[in-house]
C-alpha cells in the first residue's frame, strides 16, 4: 500500500513545475484519482478522517468531471496533495500494521 503513496507522492511532485505537457496531467488525474480513491476506501472503517481527506483528494484529481482552476492554483493544491501524501506516508505504517 505505501508504493502507491509514494507514486502519488513523485508524480505529484513533478507536476509542481512548469512546463509538464498536458498528457501529463492527465495522466496525473487518472492516477492520483485512482490511488486516492482506493486508499480512501481502505482505510474507511477504522480511519474516517482520513478516509475524508483522501475521497477529497480523490475528488479533486477527479478526471471524469475536472477541475478548471489556473496553473497558480494547481500549484498551490500540488503542494497541499504532496504534503497530505507524505504526512499519510509516515502514518501510514501504523495505519496498514493494525
Amino acid at each position: 500500500m505505501r508504493y502507491l503513496i509514494l507514486i502519488s507522492i513523485i508524480l505529484t511532485a513533478f507536476a509542481i513545475p512548469r512546463g509538464m505537457p498536458y498528457d501529463y496531467f492527465v495522466v496525473l488525474r487518472l492516477v492520483n484519482f485512482a490511488i486516492f480513491g482506493f486508499l480512501s476506501y481502505t482505510v474507511r472503517k477504522r480511519y474516517e478522517t482520513w478516509m475524508i481527506i483522501l475521497g477529497g483528494l480523490a475528488l479533486l484529481f477527479n478526471p471524469f468531471i475536472p477541475l478548471h482552476v489556473s496553473k497558480s492554483v494547481w500549484i498551490v493544491l500540488d503542494i497541499g496533495t504532496v504534503l497530505v501524501a507524505i504526512v499519510f506516508f509516515v502514518k501510514s505504517k501504523t495505519i496498514f500494521q493494525s
